[in-house]
């Protein structure tokens, strides 16, 4: 008896497993690409009216730095007049990934590439992750939520211990103490 309640147990499971498996799609990963290559031709153009027509009414948006998040369209295009100038580095998408969450809204993560000039003027490669939340209205699809964060840069290399220390010969004497 016990074995045949399992035996069902096991079968059930195995016929639900799809319905909550993630699955992409490819009208969400198409929907997704416009999205990421609108906001490409408009912010490395310095187009700041085309980056907050990507987004909603009312959208959210948080990037990288202190305080560096914004509600509606207006605050996200002076967010973005930080960040969107003609003549700043490159800005690609490495990977992306978006899964439709009923008809109207698609769940978007990718990860970004961006050259931007260091505090020396040499280039520095930022690896950007994003999530966005994508949102059908009127036929198109808006931003509505928008959360991107950079990784942070390695620590220093660890000073060594008294431990570490190069060690004391006739030929490499220990300092005298005092």
């Amino acid at each position: 008896m016990i074995k045949r309640i399992l035996m069902s147990l096991a079968l059930a499971l195995i016929l639900s497993a799809p319905a909550f498996a993630k699955t992409r799609d490819a009208k969400a990963n198409e929907a997704a690409k416009q999205s990421s290559d609108a906001f490409i031709k408009a912010c490395t153009a310095g187009d700041l009216n085309g980056v907050a027509a990507l987004y909603a009414d009312g959208a959210d948006v948080i990037w990288p730095g202190q305080g560096e998040a914004a509600s509606g369209k207006d605050s996200i295009e002076k967010l973005a007049a930080k960040y969107c100038k003609p003549g700043n580095g490159p800005l690609s998408v490495r990977f992306q990934d978006a899964w439709p969450i009923g008809r109207e809204y698609i769940s978007v993560v990718s990860g970004w590439d961006e050259n931007i000039k260091g505090d020396d003027g040499k280039p520095v490669k930022m690896d950007i992750r994003a999530t966005e939340l994508l949102h059908k209205v009127k036929g198109k699809w808006l931003i509505v939520l928008d959360h991107a964060s950079v990784g942070m840069m390695p620590p220093p290399a660890p000073c060594p211990t008294p431990a570490q220390a190069p060690a004391t010969s006739a030929a490499n004497p220990a300092p005298a103490q005092h």
